[in-house]
């Protein structure tokens, strides 16, 4: 190896035949999936194949994730996905965050994507953005809709959990074994650089390296500079010995400072370093040193994985207060350009409870933090935050700790937040901030105090009557169009709490609800209106309700009401159940999925998930309940919306032959109804309860039950959950009424056979068959299977329901068609 320095050509780039032969196969396939460690030569092959003359200048979109917090990244991912298809990008980027609420609908725009010319969309970095991936969204990116789009997806190595899903799918798949170099091309590289190799050299090179490009390279480099290939044994050794070492303490300075961040701008760099402007001679030494790149399109530097590990690994023997310094102004950077979530991350890892403090959050930042970091992270930072505080921190920082007051409530650490509430009554009490300031402060405490009194419609009102004396209509706690549900569809459910109390509650909205709206800004507009519509509805006066919703729908919509314009849409639907409108019923089903999926709010999916759940029990289709709505997650979280769910999960155990189970856990499920006083949700568990206690041949519990549901509900003429579940109910119901509401059974009567012809029609109109004359649709059912030879246990299994409920529609289908054989109705069916 004679004069290797005079012929060493540094940057040449070498890829072996076998590599090429893939890369040209990325024409061929919807998708590219490249992965390998840190150091393979995956980027720079990607560009050098993009930039090869064969490719004819094809249409590319870069999308580089980094260590930035995962909402960041996504947003960042749909601007780039909206550079392709500015309907995606949009819709994508309405749909938010990917979490388990909107996984399905963002899954959906991925397959809708619309690409018909010959575009390349390069995901580079992709193992940041895909831990945070649900597993559908991961297989919709793969199986993408574009036509012409080719994505390109260069990674780290993933969980077996990503693999899994690329095993069924149509994928070029390039892996470390392609991009590793055999001892023959290692060879071929190094002469291609302008060093011989003899066999022995290149088999110890192999050895040593097992053909990753990166030691090749830095084996190279060392060559070059001591004509020795020997006594170096790790990737950070060669670090060390061929990079770190020539460093200046001032460009090692440099490299810390950068550190908690894998690419940077000039403008951060300046900030980072404390300088008002960056030397021309530090750039231009950062354009010279190994594993940095400089991206002309986005004026960015990054840092490669090897150099960063590097990094950060050395600053562990820098003094602590050093490392804190590092990451105060890395905190201070992202503050500096609006990325409060970032700093909040940067801060709290060194506990800097000021410099949080600093940063003015809103309810909606700590939101995204929750989306980021999850709920037991946000917790933590909460009590954390609080216990670490000053009385002088919560007087500097007051609007903070009231908005971190309310975001405590809506994660259900009610302790946290009602002495919050408390702490900042007296801090603002004993301060001597301006008036002024302190008038509006305690404005926004008054508002934040008010959740604390849900569901009591006069204690909040009052509370929003204070707020709005000191604020005006200038709460500043939370966006107006921010969810006014959390999560339910039905207002009804939420507030109304009292046995008797329901015309005072209707009147308690009426009258409260307007200030509350002005204090907002206009959030929860059009809620009186579903509200007294609900009611109206339950008590079957339909057509009183009726232009109340139509008018909520209007009023919701044209305020970005999306939680409310859910409600009424779902209130529609089940009106129409009720009048037997097969049109207005799917026509209200396709609002309320057409709201879910333009939502900035992932709340709105979950509040379609559980309507759309509850609509599938009253059809008696299991399988149309979104298997989330009955989950733990759902059943078992913090969220007051959790007693809706509760009774979706009622209804389909009565569905699915689970009765032992319902009662088992009715204290569980009743819970959360009791806890926050939704007393509609006691109704309906009385109801599931009365039915699994009958069907289980426990009579006199049933007929107890069911008497303690019509006492809860009757004094305020709510007759519309009995009507829903008159089906499963059978004859119990009349017994039960006629002994305990004998004055009311004209009614009660009227409403639940209205309510049977009207879903039987709807019925009989989405599935487009008709019931044999006289029968019920689920009857029908059950006289086809019949007449098929099916046993009561057979179709029990088939229908989910319970052999005693099969028995129940036979004795009903005998005396209907007037018949008294199973045979006889196979004879009838036949003659159909």
């Amino acid at each position: 190896m004679k004069n290797v320095q005079e012929n060493y050509r540094p940057q040449v780039h070498y890829y072996s035949n076998r590599l090429k032969d893939k890369l040209r196969k990325i024409r061929d396939f919807r998708t590219t999936f490249i992965e390998a460690p840190s150091g393979a030569g995956k980027t720079t092959a990607i560009r050098d194949f993009f930039n090869c003359p064969d490719m004819n200048s094809p249409s590319i979109r870069w999308f580089v994730a980094s260590e930035e917090p995962g909402t960041s990244g996504w947003t960042r991912f749909c601007h780039v996905l909206g550079e392709i298809d500015p309907y995606a990008g949009s819709r994508l980027l309405h749909l938010g965050f990917p979490v388990e609420d909107n996984q399905g609908e963002i899954a959906q725009a991925l397959v809708d994507l619309v690409c018909d010319d010959e575009t390349y969309l390069v995901c580079d970095n992709f193992q940041f953005i895909h831990k945070s991936l649900p597993l559908s969204v991961w297989r919709a990116l793969v199986d993408h809709g574009g036509y012409g789009l080719r994505v390109v997806i260069i990674t780290q190595q993933l969980s077996s959990r990503g693999l899994a899903i690329l095993g069924n799918a149509n994928v070029l798949r390039v892996e470390n074994e392609d991009l590793c170099l055999t001892e023959e091309e290692i060879g071929g590289y190094y002469g291609l650089a302008g060093v011989d190799l003899d066999l022995d050299q290149r088999r110890r090179l192999y050895l040593y390296s097992e053909g990753w490009i990166a030691a090749l390279y830095l084996q190279l480099v060392g060559y070059a500079r001591t004509g020795s290939l020997e006594g170096r044994s790790s990737i950070h050794e060669l670090v060390n010995e061929l990079f770190w070492k020539g460093l200046s303490l001032e460009d090692r300075q440099v490299l810390f400072r950068l550190s908690p961040f894998d690419n940077f701008t000039v403008p951060q760099l300046s900030f980072l370093l404390g300088l008002d402007r960056v030397p021309d001679d530090l750039l231009e030494r950062l354009e010279g040193w190994i594993f940095v790149r400089y991206d002309i399109e986005s004026r960015r530097y990054f840092l490669h994985a090897i150099l960063l590990d590097f990094v950060r690994s050395a600053i562990r023997d820098e003094p602590e207060a050093f490392q804190r310094g590092i990451l105060a102004a890395a905190g201070g950077w992202c503050a500096s350009q609006g990325d409060k979530t970032q700093a909040l991350l940067f801060l709290y890892r060194i506990r800097d409870y000021r410099g949080i403090l600093s940063l003015d959050l809103h309810c909606y930042d700590m939101t995204r933090v929750t989306l980021d970091a999850g709920r037991e992270y946000m917790l933590k930072f909460l009590r954390d935050t609080v216990g670490n505080s000053t009385v002088e921190m919560r007087c500097d920082y007051a609007f903070n700790f009231i908005s971190m007051a309310f975001e405590a409530f809506k994660l259900g650490d009610v302790e946290l937040y009602v002495g919050l509430c408390r702490e900042m009554e007296a801090v603002l009490d004993g301060s001597d901030i301006d008036e002024e300031s302190r008038r509006s402060l305690r404005g926004e405490l008054y508002l934040a105090r008010s959740f604390g009194f849900y569901n009591d419609i006069e204690a909040m009102g009052k509370d929003h009557s204070r707020a709005y004396e000191l604020l005006g209509p200038n709460s500043k706690l939370f966006k107006p169009d921010t969810p006014w549900t959390f999560g339910w569809p039905s207002v009804l459910g939420m507030f109304h709490s009292g046995v008797g109390e329901l015309d005072r509650e209707l009147s308690d909205m009426d009258r409260w609800l307007p200030q509350y709206n002005s204090l907002t800004s206009g959030n929860g507009s059009g809620a009186e209106l579903i509200f007294r519509a609900e009611a109206l509805l339950h008590k079957g006066q339909d057509d009183e309700a009726e232009p109340l919703v139509l008018r909520a729908l209007e009023i919701t919509k044209r305020l970005n009401q999306d939680s409310l314009y859910l409600c009424a849409a779902f209130l529609l639907q089940r009106m129409a159940l009720l009048r037997g409108d097969g049109p207005v019923f799917t026509d209200s089903r396709a609002m309320r999925d057409r709201c879910a999926r333009m939502s900035s709010y992932a709340l709105s999916n979950r509040i379609t998930e559980v309507a759309t759940g509850f609509i599938s029990c009253l059809l008696g289709d299991p399988d149309g309940v979104p298997a989330r709505v009955c989950s733990d997650g759902f059943l078992k979280g913090a969220s007051p919306a959790v007693p809706f769910s509760c009774i979706v999960y009622g209804r389909l155990a009565l569905l699915t032959v689970r009765e032992r189970d319902l009662i088992l856990r009715s204290e569980e499920l009743l819970f959360p109804a009791r806890r926050y006083r939704n007393l509609l949700v006691e109704i309906y568990m009385g109801i599931y309860l009365s039915v699994a206690y009958y069907r289980l041949g426990r009579d006199s519990d049933g007929a107890e039950a069911l008497g303690r549901a019509l006492d809860m509900a009757m004094p305020d003429g709510l007759i519309l959950p009995f009507a829903e579940n008159a089906d499963v109910l059978g004859r119990s119901l009349d017994a039960v009424v006629e002994e305990c509401w004998s004055s009311e059974r004209q009614m009660f009567s009227s409403l639940v056979k209205r309510y049977s012809v009207g879903k039987e029609r709807v019925l009989q109109g989405l599935s487009g068959r008709e019931a044999a004359k006289g029968l019920t649709f689920r009857e029908n059912d059950v006289a086809l299977l019949v007449s098929e030879g099916l046993s009561n246990r057979e179709i029990a299994d088939r229908l989910f329901l319970s052999e005693n409920t099969v028995k129940f529609y036979l004795k009903s289908i005998f005396q209907k068609l007037r018949i008294k054989s199973r045979r006889d109705i196979k004879k009838i069916l036949s003659f159909r």
